[in-house]
């Protein structure tokens, strides 16, 4: 079931160059592809208060919902933010097919994802990862900011498909 999923990321590690942040017209499927599938996504409410937020994936056992913090104009970073809150639910679904509660990253090969980190985000993105996020969720976090970067809001769609979607 996860050969598709586990190949893409194992891959990761090979790509030279991100994408970046981007405006895609894939992300407004992927966002109801979600919500069809029992994640409610929700825009500027009050979990986006204060602005320290730009997403957030929201996860009590089966429950989850994603909360998207555009503010008054959607920009390629809210299109980024989408597609690296829709990792976390793949993350998930993942997560939750190998029998734990606890997410934790799809590519459980350490190694393969820090060197996909050095490929793709900057030396200050991962020290801000690392500074922000605690230490048991450094390779969640590293994992889903390199996806967001090199994956397409379509590809998302489709890993989420092969992890979520029964």
């Amino acid at each position: 079931m996860f050969n598709k999923i586990l190949a893409a990321v194992a891959s990761i590690a090979m790509v030279a160059s991100p994408v970046n942040a981007r405006i895609e017209e894939g992300t407004i499927p992927l966002l109801d592809l979600l919500e069809t599938n029992g994640i409610p996504v929700s825009y500027n409410s009050t979990e986006c208060d204060g602005g320290e937020y730009l997403g957030l994936y929201i996860h009590r056992g089966l429950q989850r919902k994603m909360v998207l913090c555009p503010g008054d104009v959607v920009d390629p970073i809210d299109h980024a933010a989408a597609r690296h809150e829709a990792w976390h639910a793949v993350q998930h679904c993942v997560s939750n097919a190998r029998g734990t509660t606890d997410l934790g990253p799809v590519n459980q090969d350490s190694a393969v994802i820090i060197a996909a980190a050095k490929d793709v985000l900057t030396e200050q993105e991962i020290r801000e990862i690392y500074r922000l996020y605690s230490p048991e969720d450094w390779l969640l976090e590293l994992e889903a900011f390199v996806v967001m970067d090199i994956f397409t809001a379509d590809e998302i769609s489709e890993l989420f498909v092969e992890a979520c979607v029964l």
